[in-house]
């Protein structure tokens, strides 16, 4: 899609990928690659996807593909936890996992050195939280 707003690619080679895009969807194939750790894990690649974009170009060396999917897992495992009847609606637990995401920024940063400025952490819990009330 970029390509095609920069005027790099035509509207046909445009359609054609979407195309493209759309059959290998339908077939169940994505041309997403997820690191191995999270390969069979739908609800985790989503978290990666809105993850990713959002850590993309760290400064942070450590903040690997690997290390995104790890904080996928561990996002998967808290929405998990908390997620219940009516959940959605739930202010409260809305607030515990953001708090638990917080959290587990912290405890990276902690035990690893990683820091993730609390701007990023903030839409990431935003963006995961708009993710998790339409998956689960």
């Amino acid at each position: 899609m970029e390509e095609y707003k920069e005027r790099v690619i035509t509207e046909a080679e445009y359609l054609e990928k979407m195309c493209q895009i759309m059959d290998d969807y339908l077939k169940g194939k994505s041309s997403v690659s997820y690191p191995d750790r999270i390969r069979n894990n739908v609800h985790a690649q989503a978290f990666y996807g809105v993850i990713a974009a959002i850590l993309d170009g760290a400064d942070d060396l450590s903040i690997t593909a690997d290390f995104v999917a790890e904080i996928a897992e561990e996002i998967t495992e808290i929405i998990s936890r908390h997620s219940q009847v009516d959940w959605t609606n739930n202010t409260t637990i809305h607030k515990r996992i953001e708090q638990e995401i917080d959290d587990l920024f912290f405890r990276y940063e902690k035990e690893r050195g990683i820091k993730v400025d609390f701007v990023k952490i903030d839409k990431i819990i935003e963006n995961v939280k708009t993710v998790a009330l339409r998956r689960f």
